[in-house]
């Protein structure tokens, strides 16, 4: 059997036992919903929460935060299970552990963020008696790889945590096909217990919109400021453009790149972190939307620009190879800075190709990646699991 591959309507009104099931997300390993709205993505990354807890029981998010539970106002009826009693952190994890905080009469789903923390997700949901889901939105091990290699101490860490959960779990939720046959592959997954389910774009939010005021041409980079990223050959295929380059993110990388824009004289403007609500503004503001990296999973900030009818370069790499279809919704470029300096220009210089680019790339975002499609591919998982 193949890897399940969801239609945009997979169960309509045939979902059966949600009403009385209650969902547990976990957060990934120390993080807590303070960093979400730090970060400005706790609208974002709670929204489709939000929307299922119209279909269930109850929604909990299982923060390692001590006061999350004040955030639980602005989130719709969501519960939040925290460390309000201030545990030390390997007490606190214990205690998850155990499964003592979600043990409850009916059915249950324990559901990672992602993969850090999912084997003590896994140990706390096996306790409390509840059906467990790995959904992994990326491989920290493909990370470790673009970073380091594959022969890495911290690629075969990775290697070890995901293929014990991964197998144990009883469905594992990835957000692109690739990663779904990399399961398949690298930890002999069965293909009949694997969910492509995408991250989704708020098609109403991120929208071509009206004309944003043009003072000169603006690349525009969203992400962390990583190695992974594959910025420094952005930043030197700028010289020579007219252009300048604004970058929306932190990372470690941050000092080397302001001090490779100051020896090279380029025009790069270090936008810092940015509200995911302010995104569309200067995604409509750039001339074209640029992203280099070495390797992706399903890049957020690219499906985003995209259904801004931005014009979108990104690295044929893995990842944006599988989003960009070349010539039609944006165009591919190799990973040195003459590759993505070549691109650019090209993009730069004609308006035409850009509009054309934008409007078949906002028509993709919509097909493939709306709120109410991803919404539909969770509760069909979901009814499949507790049925």
């Amino acid at each position: 059997m193949g890897i399940i591959h969801a239609p945009a309507i997979c169960c309509g009104t045939g979902l059966t036992g949600l009403g009385q099931a209650r969902l547990y997300l976990f957060l990934s390993l120390g993080s807590a919903l303070a960093d979400w709205r730090t970060m400005g993505t706790l609208e974002r990354e709670t929204a489709i929460y939000r929307a299922l807890l119209r279909h269930l029981a109850g929604v909990s998010l299982v923060s390692y935060g001590r006061h999350d539970r004040a955030l639980a106002p602005e989130l719709g009826g969501l519960t939040v299970l925290d460390n309000r009693l201030g545990l030390p952190g390997r007490l606190y994890r214990l205690l998850l552990s155990t499964g003592l905080t979600i043990r409850q009469k009916g059915p249950a789903v324990v559901k990672t963020n992602q993969m850090q923390g999912a084997d003590l997700a896994l140990r706390a949901a096996r306790r409390a008696g509840h059906a467990f889901v790995a959904r992994c939105g990326y491989l920290p091990s493909n990370i470790a790889i673009w970073r380091e290699g594959e022969d890495s101490t911290e690629a075969q860490r990775w290697f070890r945590l995901e293929a014990r959960v991964l197998n144990a779990a009883d469905c594992a939720v990835v957000t692109t096909p690739a990663m779904a046959a990399t399961l398949a592959f690298r930890y002999g997954l069965d293909p009949a217990r694997i969910r492509v389910i995408p991250n989704y774009v708020d098609t109403d939010l991120f929208t071509p919109g009206g004309p944003e005021p043009k003072r000169g041409d603006v690349v525009l980079y969203v992400g962390r400021l990583h190695v992974e990223k594959n910025l420094e050959p952005l930043l030197l295929a700028m010289e020579g453009l007219n252009a300048e380059l604004w970058l929306v993110g932190e990372g470690p990388l941050r000092p080397a790149l302001e001090a490779l824009a100051r020896e090279r004289g380029l025009a790069v403007r270090f936008l810092g972190r940015v509200d995911n609500q302010q995104l569309p503004a200067l995604m409509r503001r750039a001339t074209v939307c640029a992203l280099p990296s070495k390797g992706e999973h399903h890049p957020k900030a690219l499906i985003e620009a995209m259904a801004c009818g931005a014009a979108v370069l990104g690295s044929d790499a893995p990842g944006i190879r599988e989003i960009i279809a070349p010539e039609v919704s944006g165009l591919l470029c190799g990973l040195e800075a003459g590759d993505i300096h070549q691109a650019l220009r090209r993009l730069l210089g004609d308006e035409a190709l850009r509009a054309r680019l934008g409007a078949a790339a906002r028509q993709q975002m919509v097909a493939d990646y709306s709120f109410a499609r991803v919404l539909d591919l969770e509760l069909c998982m979901l009814s499949e699991i507790i049925g």
